[in-house]
């Protein structure tokens, strides 16, 4: 900030470095290999990782209650199990009770896919906002671009220096 004005410059380096920590560490692979792509979320509870991954990438992250609704119909959910799940929530007997009152409700508000940033984040307010379609601007290049990158040889052309990046080579491609 400078005499009163915010400072609206942009690190490029800076945010790549920010959003990395969110994106998974191994890129594509032809045999597999397990690899834990939820690794940013990792140190939270299972619960609230499971909720904040949900929220940032746009996955559902349970089955919505309808579904267990189905499966308590069909008796392959019993009230036996309900009530072990409920003895050990941690909550109160009213707040069990209401929990369970809540499990045989019918949900008008799920969504899928869930709300998120992935699906209802920046891009959709360029396009909201501004009538600019980053995915249709964007992606046709970028996969283009990440496919060659991550080419394990089947390609005739490679894209990628050894040791380069891939912003290294969008760099060297740059007009």
């Amino acid at each position: 900030m400078t005499a009163g004005k915010p400072d609206f410059s942009f690190d490029l380096n800076s945010a790549i470095a920010h959003i990395a920590h969110w994106l998974p560490t191994q890129g594509p692979i032809k045999d597999f290999i397990h690899h834990n792509t939820l690794h940013a979320v990792q140190n939270y509870s299972f619960h609230d990782g499971v909720a904040i991954a949900a929220k940032v990438f746009g996955a559902r992250s349970y089955l919505p209650i309808a579904d267990y609704q189905a499966r308590y119909r069909q008796g392959r959910i019993t009230d036996t199990a309900i009530a072990w799940a409920l003895a050990h929530s941690g909550c109160s007997e009213s707040e069990q009770a209401a929990l369970k009152e809540h499990l045989f409700k019918d949900d008008d508000n799920g969504h899928y896919p869930p709300v998120s940033l992935a699906n209802h984040g920046i891009r959709n307010r360029w396009l909201s906002h501004l009538a600019v379609d980053l995915n249709s601007l964007a992606h046709p290049v970028l996969f283009r671009l990440l496919g060659n990158f991550l080419d394990q040889g089947i390609s005739r052309w490679t894209l990628a220096k050894k040791s380069e990046s891939f912003w290294q080579c969008v760099w060297r491609f740059k007009p």
